[in-house]
């Protein structure tokens, strides 16, 4: 009996030992878990926990397919911005871009970079619907999302996107002229196309160098001078003037 007692006794205390390193183990996980980095520990949570993942996708924007692509277009290699091995990839980058439908319209589709205009003017695009410009000039407007487009002449000059010029407006007069629909727009349509028109062409000559020499004859430093003296086509005024004279008697 006192054998029996001892080996159970014995067989208790091997229960009792194995119970010790056990516990041994888990203390010496813990405090592997303790030095661990908080990187490394934040890793094994995504990896092992759903929840961990959740909390990762809910701090991601929702951003529109217009904003994602103008947070793509701004990455965009330019030329000059790439060196060494790596100086012809704007180029062909670039090539590879004007030939694909990855712009978007105003109507929400994806055009060609060469389809697509540039209009920074809200006077113009109160005046000019998207209807209007597809129909007429075969363009679309780019979408007010995607102001990448509208802020940097250097991405537009490497996509091949055009921008909404005086030339355009002159073009979309012409088209509903001779298609027969100025009349239907009325004649306050087209004095306010003719404003925006001549207002467009001081921005590109220089707004100081016009209200200058307008201010100087007619005595009136207000925006309405410049506008006025290039619809009378004077020719003292040189450059922009007279290109908007002659433009305005074309359309007129």
């Amino acid at each position: 009996r006192s054998t029996s007692s001892h080996e159970a006794s014995g067989t208790l205390g091997g229960a009792g030992s194995g119970g010790g390193i056990l516990t041994q183990q888990q203390q010496q996980q813990q405090q592997q878990q303790q030095q661990e980095p908080a990187y490394g520990r934040a890793a094994a949570d995504v990896a092992a926990g759903v929840s961990m993942g959740v909390g990762v996708a809910a701090v991601v924007p929702r951003l529109s397919r217009e904003a994602w692509v103008d947070c793509w277009l701004r990455t965009l290699p330019l030329e000059g911005q790439a060196q060494g091995f790596f100086a012809a990839l704007p180029h062909s980058v670039a090539a590879l871009l004007r030939s694909s439908c990855c712009i978007p319209a105003e109507t929400g589709e994806l055009r060609r970079p060469g389809d697509i205009l540039v209009c920074n003017s809200s006077a113009v695009r109160q005046l000019v619907s998207q209807q209007q410009l597809q129909a007429l000039l075969g363009k679309h407007f780019c979408h007010p999302d995607v102001t990448a487009l509208h802020s940097s002449a250097e991405l537009r000059a490497a996509l091949g996107v055009g921008e909404f010029s005086p030339m355009q407006v002159v073009q979309l007069i012409e088209q509903m002229a001779a298609a027969g629909k100025v009349e239907q727009q009325g004649v306050p349509w087209v004095q306010r196309m003719l404003l925006c028109l001549f207002a467009m062409l001081e921005a590109t000559a220089g707004v100081g160098t016009l209200a200058g020499s307008a201010s100087s004859r007619t005595g009136v430093g207000s925006p309405a001078g410049p506008a006025a003296a290039a619809a009378a086509g004077d020719g003292g005024v040189p450059g922009g003037n007279t290109a908007a004279g002659s433009w305005a008697v074309q359309v007129v």
